[in-house]
């Protein structure tokens, strides 16, 4: 087995200049839509560079990257499969990470919609919503409740790789963890309709929601965009 590393900015348009001149001649039979990152506090006192690097790298990066190797898998009449890592948190509003449900939630319907295309051509999609998992992904967030709560209960990332392999091919959608179940029971019960708007008259009275409003108290707000 060899490996070949490539690195790219998924965050900034042009990675796929790189990737199609590193990897244009590898038949690359796995794909694995997996880079993310996380932005907490207020979306309008977060920068915006900051949260269109977010949204590029959680989400819309994985249109022209999708599109290219499943191009490829189809033309060499290959067959393979297509792996995405999404949250449990796409199931819900996210207040203090505005961009990372909304991007998850994308994430989780691009998959589920692309694996009926594909099955025809021998190429699998599995979306996975996993419950956290250990790895510097919280190492930018803010030090809140919420967050030291994931970095308590994480797995590692060895067993959530093999939860994949065991996955695919067998279903497009597939829950992990305690916080997967969570979202579902969450949502199951109260209702996304009724849980959003709950959220908005009580997420002031969190701990967490004063804490970060504190933190960025006295900062100097983001330039208005025109």
């Amino acid at each position: 087995v060899s490996t070949q590393s490539t690195g790219v900015n998924l965050g900034s348009k042009g990675y796929m200049d790189t990737i199609k001149a590193a990897l244009d001649s590898v038949p690359v039979s796995l794909l694995f839509n997996n880079a993310g990152f996380i932005t907490t506090g207020f979306f309008s006192e977060s920068s915006i560079g900051r949260l269109e690097a977010n949204f590029e790298c959680n989400a819309a990066c994985q249109v022209p990257i999708t599109h290219y190797f499943v191009n490829n898998l189809i033309n060499a009449k290959r067959r393979g499969a297509v792996f995405f890592t999404s949250s449990p948190a796409n199931a819900f509003a996210n207040p203090m990470s505005a961009l990372y449900g909304s991007t998850k939630a994308f994430v989780t319907e691009f998959a589920t919609s692309l694996a009926p295309e594909v099955r025809e051509y021998g190429i699998d999609v599995l979306v996975v919503h996993p419950s956290p998992v250990t790895t510097a992904f919280y190492a930018q967030a803010h030090n809140i409740d919420t967050i030291n709560i994931f970095k308590r209960t994480g797995i590692t990332p060895a067993t959530i790789a093999s939860f994949y392999f065991s996955a695919v091919g067998r279903v497009v959608v597939m829950d992990h963890g305690w916080f997967s179940l969570f979202a579902k029971l969450l949502t199951r019960f109260i209702g996304y309709e009724l849980l959003a708007d709950i959220m908005k008259f009580i997420m002031p009275l969190f701990p967490d929601y004063e804490l970060v409003k504190k933190k960025n108290a006295g900062k100097v707000a983001p330039k208005k965009q025109d």
